[in-house]
């Protein structure tokens, strides 16, 4: 089951530049659009998109995936909605990157 890799990934790390959960890390931009979030508020919604995520039993892909998503396409009146998410990470698993912990990776 895909949730037992969850027990063994307890750390997520959330960067200006990247979210990662356990090996697998996908970088991630406000663009032009930094002046409108705080990193108070993208953290939030980076949390609560994987804490979502999680919850439905999400690989650790599409949690990554749905995570950067939502970030990167909030506005001022809010975050999307998990159907117009899905849609959007439909082929984009290339964009999840695996990360060798023995290149100066910390647990």
């Amino acid at each position: 089951m895909e949730n037992e890799a969850y027990e063994l990934q307890k750390r997520v790390y959330i960067s200006k530049e990247y979210i990662q959960l356990g090996d697998n890390r996908v970088s991630w931009s406000l663009q032009n659009r930094q002046d409108m979030m705080t990193h108070l508020t993208t953290n939030l919604i980076i949390a609560g998109s994987i804490l979502g995520a999680v919850a439905l039993g999400k690989s650790a892909n599409e949690v990554l995936l749905l995570a950067r998503a939502n970030v990167e396409n909030a506005n001022l009146n809010g975050a999307l909605n998990l159907s117009n998410l899905e849609e959007m990470i439909v082929g984009e698993d290339y964009r999840v990157e695996r990360i060798d912990k023995q290149k100066g990776q910390d647990d």
